[in-house]
């Protein structure tokens, strides 16, 4: 790949992590700061399919990212854990900016379906309980996240909305000792899971804006358990 002129040093082809976060954030702000390069849905406001021909730079450093630092830390924690994975494919990205007062569906408990996705929610900005944390159901006992299988009863799901989780299970899920757990951190925090666990992204409190890139990786596998 090629290097713009105003990159910091490289070596063996990758940038520091830091400064691969901080140009890869600069690069979405530029987008986000140019109405012709977004959509805006629900309130939120989404860079378009077409952002690798307007924007070379977010190109440039989202390349970097998968290269260097996505698909690496993949490969050493997630793909040998799946039982069966095949080849994992990189699909279009979602690029987003979170804002107060969204109507996104992602602001309800949901799942993301039973199929053989596994997702990296990448922090471009500070993130924290007021700028819409990714939030997911852990036990307090072993902190295991809950996840939705095959054969769970579709009683527990809302029939006209899903995958979304219908509340009177929310609060039987509470009374069983699961809890919301809601990652924070700063600017170039990852947090990885796969599509079956149950989680929400926090509503953002008013003055506070979140920035993420969400790469959808599929893992072809002989089984989901």
């Amino acid at each position: 790949m090629k290097e713009p002129s105003d990159s910091p040093s490289v070596t063996n082809g990758c940038a520091q992590y830091d400064a691969v976060v901080k140009n890869l954030s600069a690069a979405v702000n530029r987008s986000f700061n140019d109405q012709n390069h977004y959509d805006l849905k629900t309130g939120d406001r989404m860079i378009k399919r077409q952002w690798r021909h307007f924007n070379p730079q977010l190109k440039f450093w989202y390349d970097q990212m998968v290269t260097c630092y996505v698909r690496p830390h993949l490969e050493a924690h997630v793909y040998k854990s799946l039982p069966g994975a095949g080849k994992p494919a990189f699909l279009e990205p979602l690029i987003s900016r979170n804002l107060h007062g969204s109507t996104r569906r992602s602001l309800d408990w949901h799942y993301d379906g039973i199929n053989e996705l596994v997702k990296v929610l990448l922090y471009l900005t500070d993130v924290d309980e007021r700028s819409g944390c990714f939030t997911a159901f852990l036990h307090t006992e072993s902190s295991v996240p809950l996840r939705i299988r095959p054969a769970v009863t579709l009683e527990y799901l809302n029939p006209n909305d899903l995958p979304n989780i219908h509340p009177e299970w929310v609060a039987e899920l509470i009374e069983h000792s699961f809890r919301p757990w809601c990652a924070t951190g700063p600017a170039g925090t990852m947090v990885t899971f796969d599509t079956s666990i149950i989680h929400w992204a926090s509503r953002l409190e008013e003055g506070h804006i979140r920035d993420t890139i969400n790469f959808q990786i599929k893992v072809p596998r002989t089984r989901i358990s």
